[in-house]
């Protein structure tokens, strides 16, 4: 008796163990080592011809279900062992709208069990809503990525211009095609990944037709709306239980009064940790990106490519990791970017001010920087046909002075290629982008305020002749400079300037004279060869000439050496031997002739031209 009392005792602890076990499968399921928070089926499970559903938003809040049906499995079709499962959508509406944009990460479901996320099409025009679905192991794997320690990267030094934009954009890391593209050369590929919808409120059309073009080499769809970010761009976590899966997420790249954010859908949700999109933002990857609940205001069917248009809601988290199979955000994490403050004052619209913040990341920051100032300054215009712009600002540093952008900038014949904002937006980029992106320190951006200062007017000048009171000069004498200048559509003006021949030139030298614009000085200046501290580099940035200034220069036909942004001018034989050696040739540049002087003076106008000549020292 007692034997068998032990025999059924045994039996009844093994069936409640087992029982246990398959009650316990949807928490205790894992995919090498990283635990699950659903049941998920495994791709070496799927096979052709199995069904399926996946939720999204078509409209609204309410997430809709609709089918698929499993083609077959695309081995090594995102890189070595990332495999796809290619799928055919069934029901009305995805045979209606086909592939939408914005359906991003929208969860795919076998019997029940998490399969993947939908993340791929076939490019444009298809008849056949077939589509790819990243599966859901590969993209567990950055559920072990959140406690990765920041890299502080530097990135390229990119002002992004008009012709970086459309040239030389497609080289370096910054324009390298993402995964499944067509790599730049035109060809088609099997797959590609779902568009997301690149949404700008508060901006115009102009600012996104100019960067459209790098834009679309991330399979990005720019769509203008209106408004700017509900909230302010402030955290709101507890809005963050409206991110499940089939839900609409927003990626921030702005927030504030202007906003640009992209739209997917939730895939999957463990606690605080939200996976999303199937495929890469940026494929950044570890970032500090704002992330956002969206409103899918409707669904636009289109033969070209659907799109879904969504309105922005409150940040409610960051998304820390960007990388090929998805992107992972966790919900209550503040994230840190940077506050832009932006004055306009304007002679149609008074005064104007702009508040927004930019995701703090080297490579895309210029970018955002570019986007925001210029259209700052179109909102605030009337026309741009003749435009000038004069801007002061500073960008704040922690632990450091802070760097000063000022200058002048007006229309010119070439403004319908190169308009006023645009350039006015990449000058302080370029100073922002070589802080951002020294090879010596990183620095902690504190933020960046401008005041932009418009007249619907061109003012330039053109240097057009040069005198001097007399072209043989003494060790110590004096001479009168006249600069002949030719306003747009005005009379000519004169500047003069009194320069004193130094004591130290010698007898038979020939002295060169030279009134110049600003980026001839520069240019002559050999400014940027590289600081040896961060401090150093700011100063440099701080010695910016404007270009509302009028130049002379004097100097003496005697070699010297740029170092570290300071000229050693007029260097004995023996000291440009040892700077020509190979140690220092490298951080170096021989210039030919050394400055004497340089003196300048606001003229109210952008100069253009230079003019120079040669004085006989007796």
């Amino acid at each position: 008796m007692n034997e068998r009392m032990a025999i059924f005792c045994a039996l009844g602890f093994l069936l409640v163990n087992v029982l246990g076990a398959k009650g316990d499968q949807r928490s205790s399921v894992s995919v090498r080592g990283t635990p699950v928070a659903v049941p998920i089926i495994r791709l070496d499970e799927i096979e052709p011809g199995m069904e399926g559903t996946i939720r999204t938003v078509f409209q609204g809040e309410a997430i809709e279900e609709f089918g698929f049906r499993v083609l077959g499995i695309l081995p090594h079709a995102l890189g070595p062992r990332q495999d796809v499962i290619l799928v055919r959508l069934t029901g009305p509406k995805p045979t209606y709208t086909g592939v939408v944009a914005g359906m991003s990460g929208s969860p795919a479901y076998i019997d029940g069990r998490l399969a993947g996320a939908l993340s791929l099409r076939f490019g444009l025009f298809t008849k056949e809503p077939i589509a790819g679905i990243t599966p859901i192991e590969s993209m567990l794997q950055l559920m072990r990525m959140e406690t990765e320690k920041h890299p502080q990267r530097t990135g390229l030094w990119r002002t992004w211009s008009i012709d970086a934009i459309k040239g030389s954009s497609d080289r370096g890391a910054a324009a390298a095609p993402r995964a499944g593209s067509a790599g730049g050369s035109g060809r088609p590929r099997l797959l590609e990944p779902i568009p997301s919808p690149l949404f700008f409120s508060g901006f115009r059309q102009q600012v996104i037709d100019w960067f459209a073009p790098l834009l679309e080499r991330y399979h990005l769809k720019p769509i203008t709306i209106g408004g700017g970010s509900t909230g302010g761009g402030q955290l709101r976590p507890e809005r963050g239980a409206d991110l499940v899966p089939g839900a609409p997420i927003a990626a921030v790249l702005v927030a504030g009064d202007l906003s640009v954010y992209a739209t997917g859908t939730v895939s999957y949700r463990d606690g605080e940790r939200v996976l999303a999109f199937g495929h890469p933002f940026f494929q950044l990857g570890t970032t500090d990106m704002p992330m956002a609940t969206a409103e899918i205001l409707t669904t636009v069917a289109s033969e070209m490519s659907s799109f879904k248009i969504a309105r922005l809601g409150d940040i409610v988290g960051t998304v820390r990791q960007d990388r090929l199979t998805a992107i992972m955000g966790l919900v209550g994490v503040e994230p840190n970017l940077i506050p832009v403050t932006v004055n306009v004052i304007s002679p149609a619209r008074g005064r104007l001010s702009y508040h927004y913040r930019i995701l703090r990341h080297p490579t895309l920051a210029p970018l955002l920087l570019n986007f925001t100032l210029a259209n700052s300054i179109l909102l605030s215009v009337e026309q741009s046909d003749e435009l000038t712009v004069r801007y002061d600002g500073l960008i704040h540093l922690e632990g450091h002075p802070a760097v000063r952008v000022h200058d002048m900038v007006t229309s010119s014949d070439a403004s319908l290629l190169q308009p006023v904002p645009l350039v006015v937006a990449e000058r302080i980029n370029e100073s922002f982008a070589r802080l951002y992106n020294n090879s010596v320190e990183h620095p902690k951006i504190r933020g960046l305020d401008v005041t932009f200062a418009l007249s619907e007017e061109r003012r330039s000048m053109t240097i057009e002749e040069l005198r001097v009171s007399k072209r043989t000069v003494h060790p110590g004498d004096d001479i009168d400079v006249y600069v002949i200048l030719r306003p747009y559509r005005g009379p000519r003006i004169i500047k003069t300037f009194r320069v004193k021949i130094p004591e130290s030139v010698r007898p038979e030298e020939h002295l060169t004279l030279m009134v110049a614009d600003a980026s001839t000085l520069r240019a002559l200046e050999h400014r940027g060869m590289g600081a040896g501290s961060l401090d150093e580099l700011i100063a440099i940035l701080n010695r910016e000439r404007p270009s509302d200034h009028l130049y002379v220069r004097l100097s003496e036909r005697k070699p010297g050496y740029v170092v570290h942004d300071r000229l050693l001018p007029s260097l004995p034989p023996s000291v440009i031997s040892v700077m020509a050696s190979d140690r220092t040739a490298s951080r170096a540049v021989r210039v030919d002739d050394s400055p004497l002087l340089i003196a300048s003076t606001a003229v109210g106008a952008v100069v253009r031209g230079s003019a120079q000549l040669t004085l006989i020292v007796k």
